[in-house]
């Protein structure tokens, strides 16, 4: 569970912004377009989320490093939540117009896919 204390995602190691991002992904696989806009967690935004993702997208230690976490999870758990968040935040940015952002996203996803494919 969040706590109320504002978490810097840029500031924390690699390690523990996947295992937040992938929370959130877990959290928000069934939201409509109402909780984004009411976004319940006080402690990391939307926005601070697609910060981090496209921080990590350019950086390819990170983007390396997310999606071995994201991969090894999926194989471990077998929960495939994490993948339904993703493409609800997806669903966001579109209804939000941010269509640059969605592109990001997109592209992160598709490096996802592709990787678990390879990795079966």
């Amino acid at each position: 569970m969040m706590t109320k204390k504002t978490i810097d995602i840029d500031n924390i190691s690699s390690k523990q912004a996947n295992i937040i991002i992938l929370e959130i992904f877990s959290l928000i696989k069934d939201f409509g377009q109402s909780e984004y806009i009411n976004w319940p967690y006080e402690d990391l935004s939307v926005d601070d989320i697609f910060r981090y993702l496209k921080m990590m997208y350019y950086d390819e230690f990170l983007k390396n490093d997310f999606i071995k976490h994201f991969i090894n999870e999926l194989n471990q758990k077998k929960q495939y939540s994490t993948i339904e968040g993703f493409f609800s935040l997806i669903k966001y940015f579109e209804h939000e117009e941010r269509y640059e952002d969605c592109l990001l996203l997109k592209n992160i996803k598709d490096h996802l896919l592709y990787d678990m494919e390879s990795s079966h």
